[in-house]
């Protein structure tokens, strides 16, 4: 599986260039929560890069946590023609284990959309008795 773990830094680069270089409408209109102020908590990042190494999936995730809200999954994002591949779906599970990885006992989920709650709902159970939702939809 190609997951990996990358700085926050190198995720701004790469929504920077990403942004620069599309002609997508999603991604040169729509403000992004890993450039503001959901980006100065991220510690840490599960990106799903592709055999090239390009990234299509991210999450950001912190062990602060927005307003020091304890260990939480930031954001998740996908590229929009990579959707619907289960990209997502692995980052975020790996996301939310990474968490626990760290020493969380619990796991602030912030949810922003329907996809994301059907992937909360799909993590095994013993994983979603441990996490807290923030349903933001």
């Amino acid at each position: 599986m190609p997951l990996t773990l990358v700085t926050p830094r190198h995720v701004s680069e790469w929504f920077y260039n990403l942004r620069r270089e599309s002609s997508c409408h999603e991604l040169t209109t729509k403000p992004f929560f890993y450039q503001g102020e959901l980006h100065q908590w991220c510690d840490e990042s599960i990106v799903y890069k592709d055999g090239q190494g390009d990234i299509k999936s991210l999450a950001t995730i912190s062990m602060k946590g927005e307003n020091d809200r304890g260990p939480t999954m930031l954001a998740l994002y996908t590229l929009p023609e990579y959707r619907g591949r289960g990209y997502g779906t692995q980052v975020f599970e790996k996301a939310v284990l990474r968490l626990f990885e760290r020493g969380a006992v619990r796991v602030l989920i912030n949810l922003v959309s329907e996809d994301g709650l059907r992937r909360y709902n799909a993590l095994p159970e013993a994983m979603r008795s441990k996490c807290q939702v923030l349903d933001m939809r």
